[in-house]
C-alpha cells in the first residue's frame, strides 16, 4: 500500500476539482445564455421566427421560392379590349370596263395585276379621308398607251371627302405600270371600294 502521505494530496485535489465544478454549475443557472446573431432574447417572442438582419442590423427580405408573392394584375385587367383594337382597312376592286373589248376575265387580268400592285399606295391615300369609318369608292378612267407603261388619267370620281385624298389616288393610279395591251391603246374605267372593318368607337 502507498504511504498515507501520498494519499492525502490526492484527496485534496479531488475536493478542489469538485468545488470548481459546483461553482461553474451555479454560474450557469444565474447568467443568461448569449443570443445568436439576428435572434431575439425577448421571452414573449418565443416560437416566433426572428427577422434576419444584415451586417448593419437592417431587416432583409427573402427572395427564395418560399417567399414568392402572386404577380400583380396586368394593367387594364386580363380581359381583351376589342374597343381599343385597331380596325382592319380593306380595298378591293369594285368594277372594271374595258372600252371596245370583250370584258372577260382573261382580258381584264393584266390590267387588274397592274392596279392591284398599287393597293398599298391606295391604302396610304385613304389616311387622308375625312371620315374613314364611312368608307366609299373611288373611280377613274385610265388611258393605257400602245406600248404599255404609265397611263394617262381622266375623270376621277369619288364621294370620299378629305383634303388631298383624290389627288393622292390620281397620282397612285398614274404611277401604275401596265403591260402592253394586246388590242393597242386601251381605255378602261376602273373603281375600287374602301371598307373599314370593325365598330366605330364611341365619343
Amino acid at each position: 500500500m502507498p504511504p498515507s502521505s501520498e494519499i492525502q494530496p490526492s484527496k485534496q485535489r479531488s475536493r478542489c476539482l469538485l468545488a470548481a465544478l459546483l461553482c461553474v454549475a451555479c454560474a450557469g443557472r444565474g447568467a443568461p445564455l448569449a443570443s445568436a446573431p439576428g435572434t431575439s432574447t425577448d421571452p414573449d417572442a418565443a416560437g416566433t421566427p426572428a427577422t434576419p438582419t444584415n451586417s448593419d442590423g437592417a431587416p432583409t427580405t427573402s427572395t427564395g421560392p418560399g417567399s414568392a408573392r402572386p404577380a400583380p394584375p396586368l394593367p387594364g385587367g386580363d380581359e381583351p379590349t376589342p374597343d381599343k383594337a385597331l380596325p382592319e382597312l380593306r380595298v378591293e376592286p369594285l368594277g372594271m370596263h374595258v372600252g371596245g373589248g370583250k370584258n372577260d376575265a382573261e382580258e381584264k387580268a393584266p390590267f387588274h395585276r397592274a392596279l392591284e400592285r398599287k393597293f398599298p399606295a391606295f391604302l396610304e391615300c385613304y389616311r387622308l379621308a375625312e371620315d374613314p369609318w364611312t368608307g366609299g369608292s373611288f373611280g377613274i378612267d385610265i388611258k393605257i398607251p400602245r406600248a404599255g407603261g404609265k397611263p394617262a388619267i381622266e375623270q376621277p370620281r369619288t364621294k370620299i371627302r378629305g383634303v388631298g385624298f383624290q389627288d393622292c389616288m390620281v397620282a397612285a393610279v398614274g404611277n401604275a405600270d401596265f403591260e402592253k395591251p394586246k388590242a393597242g391603246p386601251t381605255v378602261i374605267s376602273y373603281s375600287v371600294r374602301f371598307t373599314l372593318v370593325g365598330t366605330k368607337p364611341k365619343r
